[in-house]
């Protein structure tokens, strides 16, 4: 227990120092931005770094450990001469976030496709700097998310590959923070930013109680709305031109690290051009922005990355492969959309006469992708419902309800941008968690349309601390439950050992997982060493070029 809470604080302060050193370097200081807002900034310039590295180096624990101490000793350096002062005025509330956050981790099971890919591809960042094809070994990995990255940074001496699973507590405690600033630590903002702060928080604690569920998705989406709170904050500073280019900076910058999670976020960029357009943003300010400069050259270095994995910009998009590269799979566009039709769309769990292809054309899949994901959506949209209604129902005097959102253009704006999205999920990608936050974010929407606050008078700070602490409860209680239901009672969740046979190419050694029947999912290759294939090594071929792995299809 000691080393995790040391690992947690460890993390925690290097990712807030290189907040720091990318706040300075920015010169973003005149918009006070908060401990999370920094953290996450934090986030963003440690998975820059480790990007960058990654072309040239593996991402050992040696790498990776002296990455961390440069954060820990900024942030050590600034409280010594004075620039960071620390307020102890919420610490109680600070202290329930914290106890919730270790109830989380405490025995907790892998996330699904953790053994399958996400454990697998950070094996190969720590053993391996980048390699030409990838996806060649597995598919899966060559969707190249940003989180996996950052998870791989987090293997640091001392801890090891535990640090892995500290990435989530690290990233739930900053998003945390980052939705307390707007709506409880400073002064309370009326309208749509105290609501979506507000109400995203209580939902990441009764809904996300559990770091199994901490994935991709789950950061790629609460990344989305912070970047939604954002573009209502450019609006809130519309008649302050420094502000407002700040908040539009950092929007830019969280969207774009938001689609480097999970491309499925590419429309959140619709939100920063309307904002250009709208405001009559000068083209040569926004050239001469360190932040979109970093911005910038994080995306083009996260997409030659994947063109390196696949051959690609972009899957499933044929028009973005470049085909003569020699680690380019002809078939990779149709594996993929084979892989993510059987999964998102239910076929596997078809039993009908119909198809493949005919239970995967003109609707016919809706059905059965309903009848086993219903209980799902429901739980989710109220899980957040709930609070939304009690909430307003207890203030019922303090609000009068009318149109008047419609008046103002900001919702209208992200309304259009989530029903895009909600519409390319459901053709492409009707996994349920993968749109959660889109569908909250509407129903959201449409309940702000029809309420106005009747004054200025704030609502009372012990009722939103009320709400924030039965969130909380709900969190510890869920996690305490399943504690005492576990079997084990490790504080870190359990890798199987795997057993694997290995065959030598030259200087690699080839490892293929064996089946076990006493150990679940034991064919998978979890935490196997370099270089792992679930199956057999037969229809590709790997081999060394200027130092650089290269694994081609046969």
């Amino acid at each position: 227990m000691i080393i995790l809470v040391l690992s947690i604080f460890l993390f925690l302060i290097s990712v807030v120092g290189y907040g720091k050193i990318f706040i300075k370097i920015n010169n973003l200081n005149d918009i006070n931005l908060s401990f999370g807002e920094t953290g996450l900034l934090g986030l963003f310039f440690i998975t820059f770094l480790g990007i960058s590295l990654h072309f040239f180096f593996p991402l050992n624990q040696i790498l990776n450990t002296f990455i961390f101490l440069i954060g820990f000793s900024f942030f050590l350096y600034e409280i010594s001469t004075s620039k960071i002062k620390i307020n102890f005025k919420y610490y109680k509330l600070f202290f329930f976030i914290f106890f919730a956050s270790l109830t989380m981790i405490l025995g907790h099971k892998p996330n699904e496709d953790f053994g399958y890919y996400h454990l697998p591809y950070i094996v190969n960042m720590n053993s391996e700097k980048i390699i030409f094809g990838l996806s060649n070994l597995q598919l899966n990995q060559g969707w190249n998310s940003s989180w996996l990255l950052i998870k791989s940074l987090f293997n640091i001496k001392i801890v090891g590959v535990k640090g892995i699973f500290v990435s989530n507590i690290i990233f739930y405690l900053l998003i945390s923070f980052v939705f307390l600033s707007y709506f409880y630590f400073n002064k309370i903002r009326s309208g749509s930013i105290f609501f979506f702060s507000l109400f995203f928080y209580i939902f990441l604690n009764l809904k996300f109680a559990r770091l199994n569920s901490y994935g991709i998705d789950i950061p790629s989406n609460f990344l989305v709305i912070y970047a939604f709170i954002l573009f209502l904050l450019c609006y809130h500073n519309r008649n302050s031109d420094k502000k407002f280019f700040r908040y539009l900076e950092i929007l830019i910058l969280i969207s774009i690290f938001s689609i480097s999670f999970r491309i499925l976020n590419l429309l959140i960029l619709i939100l920063p051009i309307i904002l250009i357009f709208r405001f009559k943003v000068s083209i040569l300010k926004l050239f001469k922005s360190r932040v979109l400069i970093f911005s910038v050259l994080f995306f083009i270095i996260w997409q030659i990355q994947q063109i390196i994995y696949t051959g690609c910009f972009l899957i499933p998009n044929e028009l973005t492969c470049f085909k003569n590269f020699s680690w380019f799979d002809k078939d990779i566009i149709a594996n993929f959309v084979n892989d993510t039709s059987n999964v998102n769309k239910s076929f596997q769990t078809y039993s009908g006469v119909l198809s493949r292809e005919e239970y995967l054309s003109n609707f016919n899949w809706i059905g059965n992708w309903y009848e086993r994901n219903h209980i799902e959506l429901y739980e989710h949209i109220l899980t957040f419902l709930i609070p939304v209604f009690s909430f307003i129902i207890i203030n019922k005097n303090n609000f009068k309800f009318n149109l008047y959102f419609f008046k103002k253009e900001n919702n209208f704006y992200i309304l259009i941008v989530v029903f895009l999205s909600l519409v390319i999920w459901f053709l492409k990608a009707p996994v349920i968690r993968f749109a959660t936050l889109y569908l909250q974010t509407f129903f959201l929407i449409i309940i702000l349309y029809f309420i106005k606050h009747k004054s200025k008078k704030l609502i009372s700070k012990k009722l939103i601390l009320l709400f924030v602490l039965l969130s909380l409860f709900g969190n510890i209680s869920k996690n305490i439950l399943r504690i005492y239901n576990n079997e084990t009672k490790n504080i870190f969740p359990i890798i199987p050992e795997i057993d694997y046979k290995t065959t030598n190419l030259e200087d690699l050694k080839l490892n293929i997982p064996k089946k076990n029947n006493f150990i679940d999912k034991s064919e998978l290759c979890w935490d196997v060493p370099f270089l792992c294939r679930i199956g057999s090594f037969d229809d590709i071929n790997i081999k060394m070029n200027n130092n650089y792995l290269f694994i081609l299809k046969n």
